[in-house]
């Protein structure tokens, strides 16, 4: 692990209360009701864990600094549970594997299903990691994406990955944890069928 992969936010700042959440309470008034991790990944992009109502969730976001020198999320960025970080893991060397592709000039792409409506994607030309938010408009088939996303650049997806063993560390529960398909509830078609994280869109049995 490069060590300096791993930076909390209050690094980047001469107070660590400059940082604001999303509701607009500063860092050190929720740290004792929620426990979080941060990890600078490029700019003013972050990966987070954040510990709310008993579970671990991971975000990958943009921040921006306002004009009172605040460091406050935007509403570029995606919210992963475990599972779902847990089918990006399963997945690394492909996207590994396709970011070498394109960056040789081939035409390919990857489309990777994360569970719920949430896909990632890396396809060429476009030399970013696209994990984002889809949907079906009424009345259609087809899949469309949302603004609810981020797409990271190759040098922003590198240090995400740099930071991995160490977001293990502070969330001992990735470890544990699972890609949803691997459960005993998916070992036959039909209970799988009925599983609204890996087939959001179909109707229940």
């Amino acid at each position: 692990m490069v060590e300096h992969a791993k930076k909390r936010i209050s690094e980047n700042m001469s107070d660590p209360k400059q940082v604001v959440d999303s509701e607009g309470s500063s860092s050190d008034e929720t740290e004792q009701l929620n426990r979080e991790c941060f990890f600078h990944i490029g700019n003013t992009r972050y990966l987070k864990g954040t510990f709310w109502d008993g579970e671990w969730n991971i975000h990958i976001r943009q921040y921006e600094w306002s004009a009172t020198g605040m460091l406050y999320p935007t509403k570029v960025g995606i919210v992963l549970s475990l599972v779902r970080w847990a089918e990006i893991l399963c997945h690394l060397k492909t996207i590994e594997e396709t970011m070498s592709e394109i960056r040789e000039g081939k035409t390919v792409k990857m489309f990777t299903h994360l569970g719920g409506n949430i896909y990632m994607s890396v396809g060429s030309p476009y030399h970013v990691v696209d994990i984002r938010q889809w949907w079906i408009p009424d009345g259609k088939e087809d899949l469309k994406p949302t603004r609810k996303g981020i797409a990271l650049k190759f040098k922003e997806w590198q240090s995400l990955m740099k930071c991995v063993d160490e977001l293990a560390k502070e969330i001992p529960e990735i470890e544990q944890t699972k890609p949803c398909s691997f459960g005993t509830d998916h070992s036959n078609q039909l209970s799988a069928l009925q599983c609204k994280n890996c087939y959001p869109n179909e109707p229940i049995f």
